[in-house]
């Protein structure tokens, strides 16, 4: 098992990190536990770089110029830029398609995990995102709407599980991955021996 996450990883990060890191080791499995960076940091990026569908942290605009001058260059809170979002839905469909069919193409399984999260309500545009996400995503047998039994988890802060209930979350990937493995064990143990 790799864990090739990062804090703040969007899917385009995780892309590159499975292609550099991990494509040569041919995986049997990839989970990809996403979806609240993805939607968070989209709102924010210029439309140019939604209708394309790229994404990345937002903070990031403001890295070159407190690298060379920390004292007088504050770091700018991002905010909600509400051209374009429409856009992030379909983009992070399509990555998420992209990054399947490379693990596929490798002859792996993909699991995609809905990362669940406490947004509230009132943070409408956020909130609305996660739970179009979460109610596309539940139609797909390779994916785990963890947004939808997001009451079942405590939280250290917005979006990350306890140390206790990340133990939790392991367990239904773990189940998950015995599942498929049940359905096509004869193929598996094949490919797995060899």
């Amino acid at each position: 098992m790799l864990n090739l996450s990062m804090n703040s990883y969007v899917i385009a990060n995780k892309i590159n990190a499975f292609v550099n890191l991990a494509y040569d080791l041919k995986p049997d499995f990839v989970n990809s536990h996403i979806g609240f960076n993805d939607l968070h940091y989209a709102r924010m990026i210029p439309l140019a770089f939604k209708l394309k569908g790229f994404n990345f942290q937002g903070e990031l605009q403001d890295w070159m110029p407190r690298l060379y001058n920390l004292k007088s260059e504050p770091v700018n809170k991002p905010i909600v830029n509400p051209e374009g979002l429409s856009a992030i839905f379909p983009a992070l469909v399509k990555k998420i398609s992209k990054f399947k069919n490379i693990v596929e193409s490798l002859g792996g399984s993909f699991i995609l995990g809905a990362k669940a999260h406490k947004i509230k309500k009132d943070n409408k545009i956020l909130y609305r995102l996660l739970e179009k996400f979460s109610t596309n995503i539940s139609d797909y047998n390779w994916a785990i709407d963890f947004i939808s039994i997001r009451d079942q988890f405590n939280f250290v802060d917005t979006v990350h599980s306890s140390d206790e209930d990340s133990f939790k979350i392991s367990n239904i990937y773990f189940k998950k991955i015995l599942n498929i493995i049940e359905k096509d064990k004869e193929n598996f143990l094949k490919t797995s021996i060899i």
